[in-house]
């Protein structure tokens, strides 16, 4: 069941929300829903965090969203990696040491 909220902004935030809308093809609705959904998840402790290094430190709020994309890049790089791994998997590799299989894997890109 739906239930409409009612919000008020400041003008650039709006027009943050609208842009971000037009942009992927979304209703305003839709992305404000998904930025409550999410936002509403985190700790409190969290929010406050990202909410006080938003308003004083673009810099450190910057940061802070690079490393969780980083983050979310490193865990789909490490699912689809373990998806695929039976398939390149050769006997005796799970003897190998880390850097024997660094070794390995270096080798196999310079044959390419």
């Amino acid at each position: 069941m739906s239930v409409t909220l009612s919000a008020n902004v400041n003008n650039d935030l709006a027009a943050v929300t609208k842009r971000m809308a037009e942009e992927e093809n979304r209703t305003v609705s839709n992305v404000v829903e998904n930025a409550l959904l999410v936002f509403s998840d985190f700790p409190k402790p969290l929010r406050d965090s990202l909410l006080a290094a938003h308003r004083s430190n673009a810099k450190v709020f910057q940061d802070m969203t690079r490393e969780m994309m980083a983050y979310i890049a490193r865990a789909k790089f490490d699912a689809a990696m373990a998806e695929i791994a039976p398939y390149f998997a050769q006997e005796g590799d799970g003897e190998l040491t880390d850097m024997e299989l660094l070794e390995q894997s270096t080798a196999m890109t310079r044959s390419r």
